[in-house]
């Protein structure tokens, strides 16, 4: 709730925890409309085509992608290492408004 405190061991903390929020509407999102799965899969391809470069990272989501998405639901919604990493270098940008990504932000507590 906006306006509560949280004692975070560090800004970071926060961070993976908003980033954690925000996955877990990403993935309440998709279970309403599976077609938003493509989203990553079309992001991947033009920041590919963007960059000439194919990051690590993006042939790792490629690979989890291919998976059924019970798999991936799961590990995007997880609270453990892993998933805090893949996290950080999500394809799923587009699949929330803005307006559902700061209301979002504005839940966690600092």
């Amino acid at each position: 709730m906006p306006g509560a405190k949280h004692n975070w061991d560090n800004d970071h903390d926060r961070l993976d925890e908003i980033r954690r929020q925000t996955h877990i509407a990403i993935a309440a999102k998709i279970d309403a409309d599976p077609a938003l799965l493509d989203v990553p899969q079309r992001n991947i391809e033009r920041w590919t085509k963007l960059t000439g470069y194919r990051h690590p990272a993006y042939a790792e989501w490629l690979q989890i992608l291919e998976r059924p998405w019970p798999d991936v639901r799961r590990l995007l919604i997880a609270d453990d290492e892993n998933a805090t990493r893949l996290r950080q270098s999500t394809p799923f940008v587009g699949v929330l408004s803005p307006w559902e990504r700061r209301a979002i932000h504005e839940s966690v507590p600092a």
